[in-house]
């Protein structure tokens, strides 16, 4: 399954979920700069 997430800032969840690791991205730059530090 899925471990890591790149969900949009709005949508994250309040409460953590187990087993991922949820990260916020505001613009696509930010999203590029997650998926390089992956």
């Amino acid at each position: 399954g899925f471990t890591r997430a790149l969900v949009p800032k709005a949508n994250v969840p309040r409460k953590p979920v187990d087993g991922m690791k949820v990260i916020p991205v505001t613009k696509l730059s930010d999203a590029l700069s997650a998926l390089e530090e992956l």
